[in-house]
């Protein structure tokens, strides 16, 4: 008798309601909706080309961030942000050899020279400091934020500008991706 009311209860449990199934979560399979690409990782293979250190461990870039870059023309340009080390290579001049006792230099050699303006006040009125102190060949200053995968900004304080900064920039730099601010002259 046991075995009978145990075959009953499982032929009652099968002949129950199921619950409806969920609906799925794949968005593959909704209509309408299309997934979100997964970003691949910012590289930075140029920068580091020949190095056996890296530049950029821990580094990262404020999207609301404002810098300034001394420039020559009326406007910001994509040129404005190639480094010493970029512009060498194009000119085909030989870069002088690295130094692994001294990576701070040689990654300074492959940034580009920016400021941070966390101190706005120091630019309201035009630009004092040490940056207005440049030749006269740089006669404005750029004000931007970075967005998209432009690269890493390292502060690197010196003692002519307590808000210098290298700029390292990513494989993936898209100039489209700078928004400038505003142009300001740097010398009244």
């Amino acid at each position: 008798m046991l075995r009978t009311h145990y075959i009953d209860h499982a032929m009652a449990d099968n002949t129950k309601e199921q619950p409806p199934e969920e609906e799925s979560l794949d968005l593959d399979k909704q209509e309408g909706i299309t997934p979100e690409p997964i970003p691949e990782p910012i590289t930075f293979l140029n920068l580091h080309n020949g190095l056996t250190f890296s530049c950029v461990d821990g580094l990262n870039i404020d999207p609301k961030a404002v810098y300034a870059i001394k420039i020559t023309a009326g406007e910001l340009r994509a040129n404005d942000f190639k480094s010493k080390w970029e512009k060498d290579q194009d000119q085909n001049r030989e870069h002088p050899p690295i130094d692994p006792q001294y990576p701070q230099q040689t990654c300074s050699k492959r940034g580009v020279s920016i400021s941070s303006t966390e101190e706005a006040d120091k630019l309201e009125g035009g630009v004092s400091g040490p940056v207005a102190s440049q030749p006269k060949h740089y006669n404005r200053i750029a004000l931007f934020t970075f967005g998209g995968r432009c690269g890493c900004v390292k502060p690197t304080k010196s003692k002519r500008n307590d808000y210098h900064c290298d700029f390292y920039k990513s494989d993936q730099f898209d100039f489209t991706h700078v928004s400038v601010v505003e142009i300001k002259p740097l010398h009244p």
